[in-house]
């Protein structure tokens, strides 16, 4: 636990930010790399914790895997483990034991899988057994509506499957521009799909040689488009972000624009800057792009916009209880975030400055929401800074680079 107190006095003008490179990307690339036994390399990675974490586990081929907190991991491995590593107990730490795997796992089985659950049925810890995947068997279904890297898992591993897989999802497909990120990641190595309706196959086919190059992560970029439209006259130029990247989180550009944030691409990277041209909607579904909600919403609420949210029910398996820590956080500020009716609720009052300590649920997204917010409220006191390492370990320090006094318990940092 690091706490810390953010200042705000005005962003630096025509501030650079070098934003991290896309776990989401980094995860996927690593996943590829091992399933094609090294013919694709994942390139430069992101230096977040998840994905150093991911990669650690893979190179040991230990017959213990912690992959600690990292809910991408544990689902990525649970089916690149399945048919391609020896006997492999894959667990985790904290609340990664309460994010549930039934779902992958019962899909999983039907292939052919042997695992097990040596504690509680349907969640981590898993006893992963080397078995053989059933010749003839190339469909499963699953739901959608829980995680998409549930599904994203199985594609990845679904051309070195003897009959390939076809996967017919249930229900509606929640984050589904993940699951796109992931056939396109596919198909730049060789892997060609099909997807109708609600079905997606893959054929038995072999991975072509190639590089796979995250690009910097629009979900980082979100904290700093919530700044950028909390700051009037602010802009930022972000080196390296694309808007031909395929990340769900892309489309965060086009909801900040509602809220007076204007972007262009410019040679290297993206600049977005305040225009003042406000006009939000009314209703925000997060159910394509749940990552993007805690920026979004605590934006709205320092902006004090009155709104509907849709879309967040996912946010409760994540890091922390996404839903629980935005409701009890914004409470802090007289800010009710409301379930009128299941899965939909209401967001209103507005942030305003606080001396209470707000918590960041161990939850990298949660701080980095509510540092955002200090634009409105001069300063924001945080119980731990050091979650952000999970996704943005320089997080703080391009805060200080962008204007912004981070004062440690026992250190400061003050550009």
């Amino acid at each position: 636990m690091e706490n810390l107190t953010i200042g705000f006095a005005g962003i630096h003008p025509d501030s650079i930010i070098t934003l991290p490179l896309s776990k989401s990307e980094s995860n996927r690339a690593l996943i590829i790399q091992f399933l094609s036994g090294g013919k694709v390399s994942a390139g430069k990675l992101s230096k977040s914790n998840d994905v150093k974490l991911l990669q650690q586990v893979l190179e040991s081929r230990s017959a213990t895997m912690n992959v600690v907190e990292s809910g991408t991991a544990m689902r990525f491995l649970l089916a690149a483990c399945a048919f391609n590593h020896p006997d492999v107990r894959l667990e985790g730490s904290g609340r990664m034991n309460m994010r549930p795997v039934g779902e992958l796992v019962q899909a999983l089985r039907q292939l052919g899988a042997d695992i097990q659950y040596p504690d509680r049925e349907g969640f981590p810890p898993v006893i992963i057994r080397k078995s053989e995947p059933i010749n003839d068997k190339n469909e499963v279904s699953i739901r959608g509506d829980v995680s998409s890297q549930f599904v994203s898992a199985l594609l990845m591993i679904a051309c070195t499957l003897p009959s390939g897989l076809t996967i017919q999802i249930q229900d509606i497909l929640n984050s589904g521009p993940y699951v796109e990120l992931t056939l396109d990641m596919l198909k730049s190595v060789g892997i060609h799909s099909e997807w109708k309706g609600n079905s997606i196959s893959i054929a038995k086919q072999e991975f072509s040689p190639g590089n796979l190059q995250p690009g910097a992560d629009w979900s980082a970029a979100a904290f700093w488009y919530s700044i950028c439209a909390l700051s009037p006259g602010s802009s930022f130029a972000f080196s390296g972000l694309s808007f031909e990247s395929k990340q769900g989180d892309r489309i965060a550009a086009d909801w900040f624009r509602e809220l007076g944030v204007e972007s262009k691409s410019v040679p290297g990277g993206v600049i977005c800057r305040n225009t003042g041209r406000f006009n939000p909607r009314q209703s925000w579904d997060f159910s394509q792009c749940p990552d993007l909600a805690p920026a979004m919403i605590v934006c709205l609420a320092a902006h004090g916009i009155t709104s509907e949210i849709a879309g967040i029910q996912s946010l409760r398996i994540k890091e922390s209880d996404r839903v629980h820590a935005l409701q009890t956080e914004l409470s802090k500020f007289d800010v009710s975030l409301e379930e009128k009716r299941p899965g939909h609720f209401r967001l209103a009052g507005k942030i305003r400055h606080t001396e209470q300590v707000i918590s960041s649920h161990g939850d990298h997204r949660i701080a980095m929401a509510f540092a955002a917010a200090s634009t409105v409220t001069g300063t924001m006191k945080l119980d731990d800074g050091s979650v952000v390492s999970k996704s943005y370990p320089e997080f703080w320090n391009d805060l200080c680079r962008a204007g912004f006094r981070i004062q440690f318990e026992n250190s400061y940092c003050d550009n």
